[in-house]
């Protein structure tokens, strides 16, 4: 929109931008055309102008998205695209290729925010972007690897798995960044589906505004994680994501509960359909065995294990060719519609959905086992932890930990080897095989030669006139293990365990006190004792087993600026204007002006924390970080005499005088001259010379109406015609005359200032019938500033 002050000509004013009009007793009524003003910035207004405002639509390469979802750095994407040729298709330097990848790059990670909430993404006003690229922005980043899900495939989303995606991405040479993004995108999706009701599927996509492709894989996703599918077992290893995949749609299209009914329709049938499938009874039986039990949580996560052993191997030992085996599966199938049970018209139509999901699993995952070779083909021999299969006895046999194991007990343990297993006992607890009967025993106590009557019952020996108790413990009387304490007692004597020990049989074995969780955190036993110990950011509390926070910020934590107490931990943050260094403890200060070229109108001044606007001579800053023309003319800070007249312009002011007519014209007003037709040279010459002044800006969009020039005394008969008489010699400016009375100046080239021009606008009229012509002359001063504002 563009404002338009009109300017009228009087012999007794000077120039004024108001929009008051003047009478004007010659032939020019002028109007100033205010050029319509385009800014980024946000609410800002000036007066007596209307601002509009345009976003910045950003621009995304989507191959340098790929590179950053891909996990590279900056400086490996600029190597890559370098290599791809992208310096020889933009025509530029690497310097301006490392700067565009970095921007990028930081837009990005700017967007991924809104982009772990979809539904926000065409809701944010920072960022416009049209609807199709937001499409494609979402649907890329939650795009995934499929040798990556394979990996994590039926395994539980937490933090337990989160730790092995270094092993992940070592395996599978995906960058582990882009790995945590996959995972934390599964997870993501796992934990809103989680609450929500309806379709599987349909909630995903709803949500996310995923493809439906994309969302079926994420579905897939969700059920194995949900169900618990066990896939990580050798025997499964030649099965991709696709095919698992694969078996979740048919399972979430056609799985329903009622197992109660799906085995008694089998039951109830089985006879028949052994009738079908005589030849082949066993696979017919692992078939309806495997389907009949899908909503056993058990049975469900072992379906694929379940599958391959009961199916697969059957049929490869039988050196079955895929045509046999679709051929089997194709008259199975036929047969099993057959059955009034299977019928979806009768009360059993779960039978019927459930077998159908086994057939189509089971035609997944058989060709790519039974096809193999016999060079190819896998033992499959596999015992119980604690046991390896010996190849010469065909047996499963004990592994001895304590040789295969480096460092198997640690501390004062010593490790004992037993069946499936080992135990870590103290060093001085060793086991200790009871001694053997011998044939000759020695007395360990001396006794008399002669049997002497002893008076004093067990336990005891006379002492002059009385008994005195004999210290079975002192005299290596008693038959205490070496791993027990002997305590002598009146008459007798006890064997007992040292504290921190248990009686196990005829040992003490040391009690693991770990085991029954006495320390909050971390718990380390040693012979007859244990120790407690705590997390990091934690210290033990008096009673040295409970733990405590430590305040890290009380305590001189490094925060370079601001420190944040937290449970375990402690976090630096930063003052308004810094950003937080990658070692997480300094803080470097934002260049805000780097980040974009519309913070201010003029110039940026990065400050610490902080930035500035600042504006060139001539021109004050505004609160809305627009830089405003300084009107020294109306301040008095010009330096304009007393017969000059100031005329403000675009960063500046001009002085002019107040006479500025020349021979033979007069002045007859502060800016009219005329030419007194009694003077013989003026007949061939303009009658009036009126003379203005305006200012325009620099690189002004053209073609542009800046000037308009309107007739006010109109005589009958008579012809008007404009032109530029004069001060247009490179053709910068045009007239177009819009009727017999008025017509326009027009811009025709973008100037650059500073600059002045002094165009001389003459209109012509004319009456054929009279025999009558006449002229009058506007000089125009146009300065041209030296900024686009």
């Amino acid at each position: 929109m563009s404002m338009v002050n009109v300017v009228q000509l009087e012999s007794n004013h000077q120039y004024q931008d108001s929009n008051d009009c003047e009478e004007f007793d010659s032939i020019f009524v002028c109007q100033f055309l205010v050029p319509q003003r385009q800014s980024v910035l946000i609410d800002m207004k000036m007066s007596m102008e209307l601002d509009v405002f345009v976003g910045n639509t950003i621009v995304l390469d989507e191959d340098v998205y790929q590179l950053w979802l891909d996990g590279h750095t900056v400086t490996d994407a600029v190597r890559m695209r370098m290599e791809a040729g992208a310096l020889l298709e933009c025509e530029a330097n690497a310097e301006v290729l490392h700067s565009d990848t970095m921007d990028q790059f930081r837009t990005f990670q700017m967007c991924e925010r809104l982009l772990q909430s979809p539904s926000k993404v065409a809701n944010q006003l920072l960022f416009q972007i049209p609807p199709h690229r937001q499409t494609m922005l979402i649907e890329r980043y939650y795009e995934f690897d499929s040798v990556f899900a394979r990996e994590v495939l039926g395994k539980k989303l937490s933090k337990g798995t989160k730790k092995d995606l270094d092993d992940i991405s070592s395996k599978t040479g995906i960058a582990l960044k882009s790995c945590r993004r996959q995972f934390d995108n599964f997870k993501r999706v796992f934990k809103v589906v989680e609450e929500l009701k309806g379709p599987l599927v349909e909630n995903i996509q709803h949500h996310f505004l995923l493809s439906d492709v994309l969302a079926r894989d994420y579905a897939a996703i969700v059920f194995f994680a949900n169900s618990r599918f066990e896939t990580g077992k050798r025997k499964l290893q030649y099965l991709s994501f696709q095919d698992f995949a694969f078996c979740a749609g048919q399972l979430i299209s056609y799985w329903t509960v009622g197992a109660v009914a799906m085995l008694r329709a089998l039951l109830i049938h089985v006879y028949i359909m052994l009738d079908y499938m005589d030849e082949h009874q066993n696979l017919s039986r692992a078939l309806v065995n495997i389907a009949s039990k899908l909503t056993h949580t058990k049975d469900v996560r072992d379906l694929f294990i379940d599958l391959v052993e009961k199916f697969i191997e059957p049929c490869r030992s039988d050196k079955w060719t895929t045509s046999d085996l679709r051929l089997f599966l194709m008259h199975y199938s036929s047969s099993v519609h057959t059955l009034e049970a299977f019928s979806e018209s009768v009360l059993y139509p779960v039978t019927m959905k459930a077998t159908y999901v086994l057939l189509c699993v089971g035609l997944l995952v058989l060709p790519a086992t039974i096809c193999q070779s016999p060079a190819e083909r896998d033992s499959y021999t596999e015992c119980t932890d604690g046991y390896e299969w010996d190849v010469q006895t065909q047996l499963c046999r004990d592994i001895n930990e304590c040789d295969t194991i480096q460092g198997a007990c640690r501390g004062e343990m010593k490790c004992f080897n037993h069946y499936g297993g080992y135990l870590c006992l103290p060093r001085s607890a060793y086991v200790v095989t009871a001694p053997e009967p011998s044939s000759q025993s020695e007395p360990s106590v001396p006794v008399e030669t002669s049997e002497a009557f002893n008076p004093c019952p067990v336990g005891y020996r006379a002492q002059g006139d009385t008994c005195a108790d004999i210290d079975e413990c002192e005299l290596d009387m008693h038959d205490c293990q070496p791993s027990q304490q002997c305590i002598n007692t009146v008459g007798t004597y006890t064997c007992q365990c040292p504290d921190g020990y248990s009686k196990i049989g005829i040992e003490c074995v040391d009690i693991d006190e770990c085991r029954y969780r006495y320390c909050q955190h971390r718990c380390i036993n040693v012979p007859g004792s244990f120790s407690c110990e705590c997390e990091p950011g934690f210290q033990l509390a008096g009673n040295n087993r409970s733990c405590v926070d430590v305040n890290e910020c009380e305590m001189g934590a490094p925060c370079q600026q601001r420190c944040y107490n937290s449970y375990g931990t402690f976090l630096c943050r930063c003052d308004q204007g810094y950003d937080l260094g990658p070692d997480g403890y300094s803080c470097n200060d934002i260049d805000e002006c780097s980040y974009s070229s519309f913070l201010c109108q003029f110039q940026c001044v990065n400050e610490p924390g902080a930035f500035s606007c600042v504006c060139p001579d001539g021109y004050e800053l505004l609160g809305t970080r627009l830089c405003q023309d300084v009107n020294e003319c109306e301040t008095g800070t010009h330096l304009c005499g007393e017969r000059q007249v100031c005329v403000n312009i675009h960063g500046g002011h001009q002085c002019v005088d107040h006479n500025r007519c020349q021979d033979p014209y007069i002045q007859v007003s502060e800016n009219r001259c005329i030419c007194p037709v009694v003077k013989p040279e003026c007949r061939d010459m303009p009658f009036s010379i009126v003379h203005r002044y305006m200012s325009i800006t620099s690189e002004r969009s053209v073609p542009s109406d800046i000037f308009q020039i309107q007739a006010t005394s109109i005589y009958p008969g008579a012809n008007n015609s404009f032109r530029i008489r004069a001060g247009d010699e490179n053709g910068e400016f045009y007239i177009r005359q819009i009727n017999n009375i008025s017509a326009m100046l027009v811009l025709a080239r973008a100037v650059t200032g500073p600059k002045e021009y002094v165009l001389d606008l003459e209109m012509v009229s004319a009456n054929p019938l009279m025999n009558y012509q006449t002229s009058s002359v506007l000089r125009l001063s146009v300065y041209v500033g030296p900024h686009a504002f």
